[in-house]
């Protein structure tokens, strides 16, 4: 059994890095929590993106403890 991410979820993520990730120093918690999905996800069929995500959660982690 073959799986893969369909090319329209790779197109919107894509362009969720093109449009919102390039050339970042800050960023919202909505915008990393929608990155950190949309990771999680490709990260299914994809095994060595689970390597990013223990670093995705601690930027999310470390936004929300400087916001409050």
């Amino acid at each position: 059994m073959t799986v893969s991410v369909i090319s329209e979820y790779r197109r919107e993520f894509l362009h969720l890095l093109d449009s919102h990730w390039v050339d970042r120093e800050t960023f919202h918690i909505k915008e990393m929590e929608e990155l950190v999905g949309k990771l999680g996800k490709i990260g299914q069929v994809y095994h060595p993106i689970y390597h990013l995500m223990p670093h995705m959660y601690a930027s999310v982690e470390y936004g929300v403890m400087t916001a409050l």
